[in-house]
């Protein structure tokens, strides 16, 4: 199938019956279609998306509509000068070349699937509304490259997009790969005009890697031409020995068996053995936890204590390299806040940075509730809190509701559980782990009068202030920015006025702050769907909120749920 998309993205004359025939091969064939996030960079403004089929991959890249808003004729070259990125140029101005930044794209791609692709071929094909004055010349290059450029698409214009019907966790999975580091992806070039015109059959990028050189890069550190691994004498094969996989923000750990490829990583590798998972949620470690940590709108004092404990494991390292003493880290605390106020988001935040701090070995969060450790029958619940420990190993454990194990009544089994805990923790085994009890301020106080060595051994407190107004509406304007929508100023102006409402009204014990502003925009989402299908569209408008789609008559209060992470809040 995916062969058939490729031979129409090629020869297909009929732009509307190419669009067409793809979007209907997508949706009754084998392979799987994913827009790419919004990228940054050279690549910002472009619109990629991914096909997939078994081992061939096709990567769709749609010109920038602020370049190509009218036709204009485009020279194209492929070739660096002075070391700066090649460039393709119209009669008054240029752009980086969009084959380079397609590549760019490419090579992400290739890097993530390939280990689970094996044999993997990746194509590109670019859709202009520009004319390419000398693209006759440069086909055969393009085509060793495995990249067809189709300009004087018309479509271009009109934003014209493919449909993507998938829920390919592993395309996600990419996906996110992509966004996190396709821009940091350094390309050597050669002219065009270099290559063999001779006719090839479809071959994997390793057969092709003199021509096409990927240059490995620091998911962590912005690449270069002047600091490029291929200017070593080393030879290419040795250096794309050495090239590791960078690490993404993966999401959640859903099976036994991701769990143990995670925990069988790195230095510290080790497993777990059980026959299924707990009731818990198990997150990945942030890749970059320090920046997770500046973004996150407000609570300004959480973020600062967070930064000293960082500094002082930073600073013990340096002592430890003396041959000081170091200073002894307590790595459990509470966290302490009403609904939606971060703390999980902060959890998995603060598990990142310990395991970046050398603190931790693996840096993963599991969440876990009183129905994570209470079970059918009498004595499972330390059954289960042994399982969970051991899953949390080198990791962060957070109890939401801990209070919840509390209870006054004598036959409660789950009273058992944190006098467990505190007995497991001050056990010398039980030094690779963070603890954090998390819940909202009235009941987690009385839960700390409860037993005087909850506060001894969880030492750390973090309170969570609510939100102000100004600080949830920063928050809603960067929420649909992740989804690509923006305000009108009038929809801005009653989206605020509504949301005011409810915030003056709001019970401050049940109300979910950031979580009641998420709940608020999918009524959003979902009004603006409604008209846009029921009522048409121009393509401009398709992410544009207007006053239309602003839900009027929102009840202050959100019913209150457990703890819950979310990638974009």
């Amino acid at each position: 199938m995916i062969n058939s998309i490729w031979k129409t993205f090629k020869q297909a004359e009929d732009e509307a019956a190419m669009w067409r025939n793809v979007r209907s091969m997508i949706d009754n064939g084998e392979c799987q279609c994913a827009k790419a996030p919004k990228l940054d960079g050279v690549l910002s403004g472009y619109k990629f998306f991914l096909i997939v089929q078994d081992n061939k991959a096709i990567v769709v890249m749609i010109d920038n509509p602020n370049i190509c808003s009218r036709k204009a004729d485009e020279l194209a070259d492929e070739e660096r000068f002075n070391d700066d990125l090649p460039l393709w140029f119209t009669e008054c101005s240029h752009r980086v070349s969009p084959v380079y930044c397609l590549r760019m794209v490419m090579k992400a791609v290739y890097d993530i699937m390939e280990p689970i692709c094996a044999g993997l071929i990746v194509k590109g094909v670019f859709f202009t509304a520009n004319n390419i004055i000398n693209l006759d010349s440069c086909i055969n290059g393009y085509e060793k490259l495995n990249i067809v450029i189709r300009d004087n698409m018309d479509s271009c214009l009109s934003n014209r997009l493919l449909r993507c019907r998938t829920n390919n966790s592993i395309l996600s999975y990419c996906m996110d790969y992509v966004r996190a580091n396709a821009s940091k992806v350094t390309i050597h070039t050669k002219s065009v005009d270099d290559f063999s015109s001779e006719d090839r059959q479809d071959i994997n990028f390793n057969d092709v890697l003199d021509d096409f050189e990927w240059t490995p890069f620091d998911p962590f550190k912005d690449c270069s031409a002047e600091d490029s691994p291929f200017e070593s004498s080393e030879p290419v094969e040795e250096i794309k020995s050495k090239k590791a996989k960078a690490e993404v923000d993966r999401g959640r750990i859903t099976t036994l068996r991701d769990l143990n490829i995670f925990l069988d990583k790195g230095p510290h590798s080790r497993t777990v053995e059980m026959d299924s998972m707990p009731n818990v949620e198990i997150y990945y470690p942030l890749p970059q936890p320090q920046t997770a940590l500046d973004s996150m709108t407000g609570l300004d004092s959480i973020k600062e204590k967070v930064s000293d404990f960082s500094c002082l494991a930073q600073y013990n390292k340096l002592k430890h390299n003396t041959g000081s003493a170091t200073h002894a880290l307590n790595l459990h605390g509470t966290f302490i806040g009403n609904p939606g106020t971060g703390k999980s988001t902060m959890g998995r935040i603060w598990s990142s940075l310990l395991k970046e701090h050398n603190q931790l070995s693996h840096g993963h969060l599991v969440l876990a509730t009183r129905s994570s450790f209470v079970g059918t029958r009498w004595g499972l619940e330390e059954e289960n809190l042994i399982k969970i420990l051991d899953i949390a190993e080198g990791g962060t454990l957070m109890i939401d509701e801990a209070y919840s194990l509390v209870s006054a009544h004598p036959q409660d089994p789950g009273r058992i559980v944190l006098p467990l805990l505190l007995n497991k923790l001050a056990d010398e085994n039980y030094r690779n782990i963070s603890v954090i009890l998390a819940g909202y301020p009235n009941e987690m106080e009385s839960l700390l009068k409860t037993n005087p060595g909850i506060s001894s051994r969880f030492a750390n407190t973090f309170e969570f202030p609510d939100f102000s107004f100004e600080q949830l509406c920063d928050i809603a304007v960067n929420r649909i920015g992740t989804y690509d929508y923006k305000f009108t100023d009038e929809a801005y102006e009653k989206f605020k006025e509504v949301l005011g409402e409810a915030y003056t009204k709001k019970d401050r014990a049940h109300f979910g702050n950031a979580r009641f502003v998420a709940n608020y925009l999918e009524r959003i989402y979902l009004q603006h769907a409604r008209r846009i299908v029921k009522g048409g569209y121009d393509d401009d408008q398709l992410l544009i909120i207007t006053p239309d789609d602003i839900v009027p008559n929102l009840k202050a209060v959100t019913p209150a749920t457990s703890i819950g992470f979310s990638p974009s809040r």
